[in-house]
């Protein structure tokens, strides 16, 4: 590959480039609360992936409450730690089989797979639930596009200071799937896990993704895509095994 006029810097920005794919794609829903343990109330949330003004390491949660009962719910407040740097507002009734939603921002300082707990209350009672950031939902994409060449640079000149971790694509994943369909399964899949900008190219293969930690934006994440293969490089050892073992989990 020949050489690029890129900044390194740009693979080190805590900025946002809303030209990357991954703005379009939020985070997979999951459950906060279960409404059979919390009065009849049913949480889900989810990584919006928005830009937040007001913080540079914080996340944007979406949040929709469901009322499950058959009679009105009122006074929902939830709650939690510190980490919740801007909690969503009291809403005041969710009528029956109603749903509202909100949102909320939550610092996760670095710590992917903890569980922060959320407190929930209603005229119900006070129940308990909690929320957890995969590896993928506390990256960005770099601030301005990055050309196959330079990641390709950027790879090779780096390898020897990365740590790289690669698996045989899962033959569940590959199925018989042609190769355009394939590479469109991939890209949607890593998108769906993981906040990254894709590396634009004339090749369909191999697929680049690339971006860096939210909240240290000197660990940079490249994610290689082959038609048997994916290969993740970091900074960070722990990292790099860690995101490609969530990249290739069925759930």
């Amino acid at each position: 590959s020949g050489s690029s006029s890129q900044p390194e810097d740009a693979l080190v920005s805590n900025k946002f480039h809303s030209g990357f794919e991954a703005f379009k794609t939020p985070g997979k829903r999951k459950t906060l609360l279960n409404h059979t343990h919390g009065g009849g109330l049913h949480i889900e949330y989810w990584f919006t992936r928005e830009k937040l003004i007001n913080s540079a390491i914080a996340t944007n949660i979406g949040l929709e409450l469901t009322n499950k009962r058959n009679t009105l719910l009122s006074t929902i407040i939830l709650s939690g730690a510190d980490q919740i740097v801007d909690p969503p507002s009291k809403i005041d009734f969710i009528p029956p089989q109603g749903r509202r939603e909100t949102s909320m921002h939550v610092n996760f300082n670095g710590g992917w797979g903890k569980k922060i707990p959320i407190s929930v209350e209603t005229e119900k009672g006070r129940f308990s639930g909690s929320i957890e950031a995969p590896v993928g939902e506390l990256l960005i994409p770099p601030m301005e596009p990055v050309t196959a060449d330079h990641f390709d640079d950027i790879r090779k000149s780096t390898l020897s200071g990365m740590h790289g971790s690669t698996r045989n694509l899962p033959a569940s994943l590959k199925g018989d799937l042609s190769s355009d369909m394939l590479h469109a399964t991939l890209k949607k899949r890593i998108l769906e896990r993981a906040n990254l900008g894709t590396i634009p190219d004339t090749e369909m293969w191999p697929l680049r993704l690339m971006g860096c930690l939210l909240s240290d934006t000197s660990t940079r994440v490249l994610v290689t895509v082959n038609t048997d293969s994916v290969s993740v490089n970091s900074d960070d050892v722990i990292l790099s095994n860690t995101f490609i073992d969530d990249l290739l989990r069925d759930s």
